[in-house]
């Protein structure tokens, strides 16, 4: 749980798609255990602990989950302290009126994609000699996943590269933030 005069720097937003053909991946989708963005380049996973400050919010967030509007999940970020009390979601700040944010309900935009098919399996990761990588997929990624450096595994040069914090583990197992990026194909 994240304590209470730690901020919230998940800059989530930054994951989100911009495809309104995709409703779903212009938002982050907000769990009981993780809130998720991607934009189907890149995928940004944080425990949700990490991101409300009491036990009472979690219990809040519907069983299939909600939707936070990308630019609504900007207000959040600084946040002192972040609560939800099933309606809204109020960030408050040390010098500043709290922010009010109201999450959308999953039946009004429809289901998010099944994340966790493609989060890779760290069981796969192997060597690879060459791999291009887009570098403001991943300036985005570092920005929502709030960390100065990453650790990248590697299944295969067209599988999703698994991102993580180096003394944490990977995955939804490990309790902590994590993402994808997709490689981008190189010319020889």
């Amino acid at each position: 749980m994240r304590q209470k005069d730690d901020k919230m720097n998940f800059k989530l937003h930054m994951a989100c798609g911009k495809d309104e053909l995709r409703p779903a991946m212009t938002n982050v989708f907000v769990t009981k255990q993780f809130c998720i963005a991607t934009d189907a380049h890149i995928m940004a996973v944080v425990p949700t602990s990490d991101v409300f400050s009491d036990e009472k919010s979690m219990t809040n967030i519907p069983d299939e989950g909600m939707y936070v509007n990308a630019n609504d999940w900007r207000k959040l970020i600084t946040a002192n302290y972040i609560e939800y009390d099933g309606d809204f979601i109020v960030a408050h700040f040390p010098r500043k009126s709290p922010a009010h944010v109201k999450p959308i309900d999953v039946k009004d935009i429809g289901p998010y994609p099944n994340w966790q098919a493609v989060v890779p399996s760290s069981e796969r990761f192997a060597s690879i000699p060459r791999i291009g990588v887009n570098p403001k997929l991943m300036y985005n990624l570092h920005q929502a996943l709030d960390t100065t450096i990453f650790k990248l595994d590697f299944i295969s040069e067209s599988a999703a590269i698994a991102v993580s914090i180096p003394e944490f583990g990977y995955g939804i197992e490990s309790g902590h933030q994590f993402g994808i990026v997709m490689p981008t194909m190189l010319t020889k």
